[in-house]
Formats: C-alpha cells, structure tokens, sequence
C-alpha cells in the first residue's frame, strides 16, 4: 500500500497488477531497442520474468 501509494489492500494490489502488466510491455519494448545488450537484458530480469538477449548474424554469399 504505501509503496504505491494506495489507501486499501484491494487497490495496491489493482495497481501492483497493472504495475505488472506495464512493466513488461515496456521490457519488451526495451529488448527490440537497437542499444540492448545481454548484459542490460540480464539487469532488466527479475526472478518471475527472465529476458534473454541474443544478436543473430549470418555472413554468407548468394
């Protein structure tokens, strides 16, 4: 409740939800950024939400 600012049980856990449900839409959006790395991928993990980072490249001829 205080930690987000809330004055019943109820609506700290409403907005503990939404906190949630933004907070991943906006680490989704963080991984598609063209300055992620691994390492800030491992920083924005939590124990209920591992991000993984990886860069693909392919070097061939056609």
């Amino acid at each position: 409740m205080t930690a987000l600012d809330e004055n019943t049980k109820t609506a700290a856990v409403l907005a503990a939800c939404e906190h949630a449900r933004q907070d991943r839409r906006a680490k989704e959006q963080a991984l598609a950024h063209p300055d992620m790395t691994p390492e800030l991928a491992e920083i924005l993990s939590t124990s209920t939400m591992q991000l993984c980072y990886e860069v693909t490249t392919h070097v061939g001829t056609d």
